[in-house]
């Protein structure tokens, strides 16, 4: 599997500042904070998906996110998955604002996990969690939009 994609969802972690991470165009809009991190918990999703594991294993609550931030997002929107999905505007405000150090430690982890399981994943498996991938990195256009959108009104 081509590493790319994995970096390139990390670039705007990378390159974004944390003024412009958690500013949103409208009201009830998602950030690019709040897009990377929706980003970071389908592929969380994955990858646990991918290994048969207990929710227990994500990254978010096994690498101690949900401790450190007091937010465990299971049970919140579309099916209880807790990625943004389905959640309400209310819901998406609760999100931990996290700076993009932790943004790109948090995807950094999801990403270098995700990635050799689809690889050792037999195709019909890696076929049906294909969809999911390709919506996760289909959102680094929505958050190169809302970097342009932020550069030019903070521009005047």
């Amino acid at each position: 599997m081509d590493r790319r994609p994995a970096r390139g969802a990390r670039a705007p972690a990378r390159a974004t500042a944390d003024a412009a991470l958690h500013w949103r165009p409208a009201r009830e809009t998602n950030s690019i904070g709040d897009t990377v991190w929706h980003v970071a918990r389908w592929l969380d999703l994955v990858t646990i998906w991918l290994s048969n594991a207990a929710p227990e294993t994500q990254h978010w609550i096994a690498d101690g996110w949900a401790a450190r931030t007091g937010y465990d997002p299971r049970g919140i929107g579309t099916d209880g998955l807790g990625a943004i999905s389905g959640y309400s505007f209310a819901e998406v405000e609760a999100i931990p604002r996290l700076r993009a150090d932790q943004l790109r430690e948090y995807l950094t982890a999801v990403c270098d996990d995700v990635i050799p399981r689809l690889r050792a994943a037999d195709p019909e498996t890696a076929r049906r969690h294909k969809g999911v991938v390709q919506g996760a990195f289909g959102h680094l256009g929505e958050i190169a939009a809302l970097r342009t959108l932020y550069e030019r009104q903070a521009s005047g």
